[in-house]
């Protein structure tokens, strides 16, 4: 489960171990399991979690001291029947 309250650094790390498995993470009450993603340190006011920008299938996180744009992501666990493939 990622935390978006820790630093950017630690969030890459956790996405780039565990992604191949996807992590889960909650983003305005709502599960997401991310595959994928990239980030940056930048100075900002918004809580840790808050979306901020969203833009076809890429969503930009508040991280605690920074920013994550999720690029990869399911609603649906990786265990989960869905008739379509995963990318």
């Amino acid at each position: 489960m990622l935390d978006f309250s820790r630093t950017t650094a630690e969030l890459l790390r956790q996405v780039r171990a565990f992604g191949d498995f996807e992590c889960a993470a909650v983003v305005n009450n709502v599960t997401f399991f991310i595959h994928r993603a990239e980030g940056w340190v930048e100075s900002h006011g918004f809580a840790p979690g808050s979306l901020i920008y969203s833009q076809a299938e890429q969503l930009l996180v508040a991280t605690g001291d920074g920013m994550l744009l999720i690029s990869e992501w399911s609603l649906y666990g990786p265990d989960a029947v869905t008739g379509r493939g995963r990318r």
